[in-house]
């Protein structure tokens, strides 16, 4: 009887060795990845406090000077011109040409805002710390 004891606690020992090899863990990783797929609830608060890491990044970029570039280009049919009478006599004369083109840059610079732009970033970080 003590030989089937041996038997049997040499076949349970060597699925005890086995069985961790077909058996797969999950890393933290593996399990965080598959609870987000999984919860949606979880997943909506991982993008709220992205969002509110964006916002705080913002609120810190308005202290940050600001450049705008603007380009246009116009291309009419016909030269727009104006028509005046001068004693009776009609005159025109040309107002702007055919095509043109238009270029604008502007430079913003927050010179003195009273405390907004710091009050700005005061709350973006403590609602990136509520989310």
């Amino acid at each position: 009887m003590t030989r089937n004891y041996q038997r049997y606690y040499g076949l349970l020992l060597l699925i005890g060795l086995i069985h961790p090899l077909y058996v797969g863990a999950e890393i933290l990783q593996q399990a965080w990845d598959i609870a987000l797929e999984v919860d949606h609830s979880l997943k909506a608060v991982q993008e709220n406090t992205a969002a509110a890491t964006q916002q705080l990044e913002a609120a810190k970029a308005a202290r940050l000077p600001g450049l705008s570039l603007e380009a246009g280009y116009t291309a009419l049919e016909n030269t727009p011109v104006s028509r005046v009478n001068f004693g009776g006599a009609p005159v025109e004369f040309p107002v702007a040409e055919k095509r043109s083109l238009a270029y604008k840059a502007t430079a913003t610079l927050p010179l003195y805002t009273g405390g907004k732009i710091t009050s700005g970033i005061k709350a973006a970080d403590a609602a990136l710390h509520a989310s």
